[in-house]
Order: C-alpha cells, then structure tokens, then sequence
C-alpha cells in the first residue's frame, strides 16, 4: 500500500514516453505522493510494483475519468505527454486547459520532481535540536 503524505499527481503519458514516466512516478512515490494514471500506464507502473489509482480516458463519463480527477481536486499535479494522433492531441489539450482552468500545474518533463526532491525534508523542532 502507498504511503501519501503531499498529495497526487495525474500522469497521462504516451507510449514513447511510458519508461522514462516509470521512474518519475517511482520518484514522486518516493517522496510521499499518490499516483493516477490512464490504463496503459497503470498496467506498466503496477506491473514495476507501484501502487496507482486508475483514472478512465476523457471519452468515459464515470466520474473518474481524467478531467473529473482534476475538477474535483484529487490531484495537485498533472503530467501530460501526448502523441500527435489527432484525437489525442486534443485530448492532451483539453487535459491542459481544464488543468490550467483549476489552478492545478500541468508539465510534461521532470522538473517538478527534481524541485520537490530537493524539498524533502524532515521537520525537527528547535526543542529536538537542543537534545
């Protein structure tokens, strides 16, 4: 079972790109935050040993598909690589307008994590130094 302790990420990644999204996501589990992802990357990423929620493509209207995880503010991150087949470039776009529409920061490279890596860091209270 997953460990959250900052939150989610959304990550709907294309396949040329599912590899190098395999060890982001380890990295952002590593560092306490939950993972969704769409059923091709949640087959690979649980099938390396991560814990992922699954999220439905945009065309479902479940109430888990990946425009209702960011509406509902389920997620605090959204990484977003699309291949450029027309209906899923549209969907990458529909994806980023309705990330941008809900404050939620949409990426599509590793940046993010290298900055909250560098962020991980446990809290000691004065008190506790002094011992």
């Amino acid at each position: 079972m997953e460990r959250i302790k900052h939150g989610n990420v959304l990550m709907t990644i294309d396949d040329e790109n599912k590899q190098e999204a395999l060890e982001l996501a380890k990295r952002f589990a590593n560092i306490g935050y939950g993972i969704y992802a769409t059923k091709g990357t949640t087959d690979l990423f649980e099938a390396e040993g991560l814990y992922v929620h699954g999220a439905s493509k945009i065309e479902t209207e479940d109430g888990k598909n990946v425009l209702d995880i960011i509406r509902n503010g389920r997620v605090n991150f959204v990484i977003n690589t699309m291949s450029n087949k027309k209906n899923t470039s549209a969907d990458g776009f529909l994806i980023r307008r309705v990330s941008a529409e809900n404050n939620i920061s949409c990426m599509t490279s590793n940046a993010l994590v290298k900055v909250l890596e560098s962020l991980s860091f446990s809290m000691v209270s004065m008190n506790e130094m002094g011992k």
